[in-house]
């Protein structure tokens, strides 16, 4: 998955997840169509648990 092509964002209140946002840049540049209700759901648990680990997670 190519991050940068397709950002995952989700926004937390009390560690509760509040608000998600998924975009293909590739179609969408300027992130007018949120793709979070069509997305796979495991992409999107996959992609929460790499950002809630945070990015020096993420380094190889």
């Amino acid at each position: 998955m190519d991050f940068f092509r397709k950002p995952y964002v989700g926004w937390a209140k009390g560690g509760e997840i509040t608000a998600r946002e998924f975009y293909d840049h590739q179609t969408d540049p300027q992130e007018n169509q949120n793709l979070i209700e069509s997305a796979d759901p495991a992409l999107l648990k996959q992609l929460a648990a790499q950002s809630k680990a945070g990015w020096k997670a993420a380094k190889p």
